[in-house]
């Protein structure tokens, strides 16, 4: 937990020195440090290996993004790629917590949320065919992750107050993910460089937590 707590604190001096990227990154590496922690005094179960994967998958990710990881040319599709498997682990993570339960009628809602996040905010019709369909595919991770997260704050036998700090880390994720998307694709956002720093790490904060009181 102290782990965490620093984490945010270096978010804070992030922001307050406009964003630095090199302490934004020292701020996500800490919440990986904090999570293998997590995972190896719980002798690693599953649930932990999971959240543990998804946070080092979304730094590499990070590093993707801030051109310090480069696997193909662009370090958009870096970082959207390595995200991704991120949202996939997390995914995994949450269906283990909701003890294999799930409610048929988020279904519906999933779809809505596909429908939703890729027209309103992923697509682009400007932007190459190829582009557009990598977005859809991501949209429908980002989309499985927040019904799977909504799924264990119903199904799981947790309390009501980690149901709904899961919840209120998947939104602030779904909007960091989100802001991404608008900023790159459709329109600059300004300061969003700053609401991105700001939602992304509390995200991780509020999901990674999750296991520390579950």
């Amino acid at each position: 937990m102290t782990i965490y707590l620093f984490s945010f604190l270096i978010l804070l001096g992030s922001l307050i020195k406009g964003n630095s990227k090199s302490l934004f990154l020292l701020s996500s590496f800490l919440i990986v440090i904090g999570s293998m922690v997590s995972a190896g005094v719980n002798e690693f179960r599953l649930e932990f290996i999971y959240f543990s994967v998804a946070m080092i998958l979304s730094f590499l990710g990070d590093l993707a993004m801030a051109n310090k990881l480069k696997i193909v040319e662009s370090h958009i599709i870096n970082g959207i790629g390595l995200f991704g498997l991120g949202h996939i682990f997390y995914g995994l993570g949450f269906w283990t917590l909701s003890n294999d339960d799930f409610e048929d009628k988020l279904i519906f809602v999933l779809v809505i949320l596909i429908f939703v996040f890729y027209f309103v905010i992923g697509y682009n019709r400007k932007q190459p065919r190829a582009m557009n369909i990598a977005t859809l595919f991501y949209t429908v991770l980002l989309s499985s992750v927040l019904i799977l997260a909504m799924n264990f704050s119903i199904n799981s036998d947790t309390s009501s107050t980690i149901a709904a700090i899961a919840i209120i880390g998947i939104i602030l994720f779904v909007i960091s993910d989100s802001l991404i998307a608008i900023n790159h694709f459709k329109q600059k956002i300004p300061g969003g460089d700053y609401l991105i720093a700001g939602t992304y790490i509390p995200a991780q904060l509020l999901l990674q937590s999750i296991l520390l009181f579950h």
